[in-house]
């Protein structure tokens, strides 16, 4: 059990704390370092040693940017009990991220945005989806350990056997009320 008391109530079924936020906030951006140099990886081979001197401190800065919108989307979402349209939403908010983190780079090293031809479109779609699946992992993680702090059983897994971690669950919890 958790020595904080859980801030999601009927009112508020996904109200979050400092904590949990800041968790998201990390998660999120770490998710995006590696699915974005995965992609990159996967799609232009040879680069990847070279974008990930660039992808590691574009993250970072992007997800420090993006913190602000992303406390005000889910302070707003915290009367919604429908995980799926927080996905949704945290996905659309990480492709944003993308698609702006993408141009400002593209400005910053060349002094202009890419030219509208079917090539240059490539970054602004990778980043996208790449932004757009991190935040959403992101939000789904910090999610389900939310939930499972709020029932009482341990943050994580502690075994791949679904029927053995409900047993120990059940043992802990019989042993911390004796």
């Amino acid at each position: 059990m958790s020595a904080v008391p859980s801030p999601r109530t009927d009112a508020e079924p996904m109200a979050f704390t400092g904590l949990e936020f800041a968790r998201g906030t990390v998660s999120a951006g770490g998710l995006a370092i590696v699915i974005t140099s995965l992609g990159w990886t996967a799609v232009y081979f040879p680069m990847m040693a070279l974008s990930v001197f660039y992808i590691v401190p574009t993250a970072i800065m992007a997800t420090v940017l993006a913190s602000g919108p992303a406390w005000l989307l889910g302070r707003t979402l915290r009367r919604v009990r429908r995980l799926a349209l927080h996905l949704v939403l945290f996905a659309a908010l990480g492709g944003a991220v993308g698609l702006l983190t993408t141009y400002a780079f593209f400005i910053s090293v060349s002094g202009s945005a890419p030219g509208s031809n079917v090539a240059d479109a490539l970054p602004y779609a990778l980043n996208g989806v790449c932004g757009a699946l991190a935040v959403a992992l992101a939000r789904h993680r910090v999610a389900r350990r939310a939930r499972r702090v709020d029932a009482g059983l341990p943050p994580h897994a502690t075994c791949s056997d679904p029927d053995a971690a409900a047993e120990d669950a059940v043992v802990e919890r019989l042993a911390s009320e004796g």
